[in-house]
Order: structure tokens, then C-alpha cells, then sequence
């Protein structure tokens, strides 16, 4: 609601609640990996853009999850 985007979602409590809802793919670092591939498979790709904090999560929440994510997948696209 402070950005403006009312409650188009219900906001989770934690990690555990985010899992639950099924509003997101939560995958392993490998699946990331293979994911991205396929997504930009065929295409030129100098961005990949992708939400990292999910409406109502603190980012404090997502800190471990981001550094996985930094450096577990980001190395495969260097």
C-alpha cells in the first residue's frame, strides 16, 4: 500500500509463509542457472531483471538468499 500497489498480493510474515503462497518459484542454485539459460536461449540478453525482495519482505529477510544467489548463479554469467 505505501507504493501505491494496494493489495494486490498478501504480504508474508516470513520465508516460510512466501513458500506457501506459491507466488513465487523458490528453486536451487542450479535450477537458477538452468532456468536462466532457457529464458534467454536464441535471444542477445545484456539484462536479465527478475524480483529479488518480494512486496512486504523486509530485504534484511532476502540478505542470505541474495548472497546464494551471488555466489552460486552469478558466476555462471560472467
Amino acid at each position: 500500500e505505501k507504493a501505491g500497489m494496494g493489495n494486490l498480493m498478501p504480504y508474508p510474515k516470513d520465508v516460510n509463509e512466501l513458500k506457501a503462497m506459491r507466488f513465487v518459484t523458490i528453486v536451487t542454485p542450479e535450477d537458477a542457472v538452468r532456468m536462466i539459460r532457457e529464458a534467454v536461449a536464441g535471444m542477445p540478453t545484456e539484462h536479465y531483471c527478475f524480483m529479488t525482495v518480494p512486496p512486504g519482505m523486509s530485504p534484511k529477510v532476502m540478505y542470505p538468499y541474495l548472497e546464494l544467489f551471488a555466489q552460486k548463479v552469478m558466476p555462471h554469467f560472467r
